[in-house]
């Protein structure tokens, strides 16, 4: 997630996580559900959703390795606009056949077509 600027990761700290314990670096900020209607306007929303979906899309059609819990509650907005994704204790991968798969079903999608 390093090439996206506006989304930050925080990094686990080792000596307090565990097999069932993740802890995380602290990142300060707001739930995205909590920052208000005007601070938004100011906010570059479009250029920050369109670099969260190429960040999802890359870790699922490229990665296959991807953050499965990105509740309100776990994606925070930062002092500095940017976007954190928190708490990566629930992670899923996806096999290459079925990210091929997905790939070929969203080309076909965006191009209008219904069969392979």
């Amino acid at each position: 997630m390093r090439e996206f600027e506006n989304i930050i990761v925080p990094e686990p700290i080792d000596d307090y996580t565990t097999a069932r314990v993740l802890t995380m670096e602290y990142i300060p900020g707001k739930k995205i559900t909590e920052v208000s209607a005007l601070r938004m306007m100011e906010m570059d929303t479009a250029g920050l959703s369109t670099e969260i979906f190429r960040a999802y899309l890359k870790q699922i059609l490229v990665d296959g390795f991807f953050h499965a819990d990105p509740h309100p509650g776990n994606v925070f907005v930062t002092e500095d606009d940017r976007i954190a994704l928190l708490d990566l204790g629930m992670v899923s991968h996806i096999s290459g056949n079925f990210r091929e798969d997905l790939l070929r079903l969203l080309v076909g999608i965006s191009e209008g077509r219904a069969t392979k």
